[in-house]
């Protein structure tokens, strides 16, 4: 990944965690900048193959469909997670997603004891965090 496409990940990710935190929602707008910016960057070679991108964004939202199916997330989460899957390509997306299952939760625990049972966790932060765990975790080897 070339940095600028980090840094773009890594803002994108922080937009969407604060809205997620004071709104419990993920704009659109958002979503949809940050993903053709994803698209751009694979199309000048400054991110995975073009259909690595396609295909890492799908495969990442496919993933947590079922959740939102089932209730259990909004859909500005699948769509986060597609963004995600932009930036990083096929093999990449798989591991973000499994990432950020695990942050999420131990997330969930944490904000289950503090907030409730009922209350809604802001899952962005969970996407944002297991999705740069794994980013880190590649460019610091």
């Amino acid at each position: 990944m070339h940095e600028f496409g980090l840094v773009a990940l890594g803002m994108a990710l922080a937009l969407a965690v604060r809205s997620d935190i004071r709104g419990r929602t993920i704009s659109n707008i958002l979503v949809a900048i940050a993903w053709t910016t994803g698209i751009a960057l694979a199309v000048i070679g400054w991110g995975p193959a073009l259909w690595s991108a396609l295909l890492g964004s799908f495969i990442a939202a496919v993933a947590l469909l079922p959740l939102y199916l089932m209730g259990g997330m909004a859909a500005g989460d699948v769509k986060l997670m597609g963004v995600v899957g932009v930036y990083l390509g096929v093999p990449g997306a798989i591991l973000a997603v499994l990432y950020s299952a695990v942050a999420g939760g131990a997330l969930a625990i944490v904000w289950k004891c503090r907030q409730g049972p009922r209350s809604r966790m802001p899952y962005a932060i969970a996407i944002a965090g297991g999705s740069m765990a794994y980013v880190l975790s590649v460019f610091s080897a």
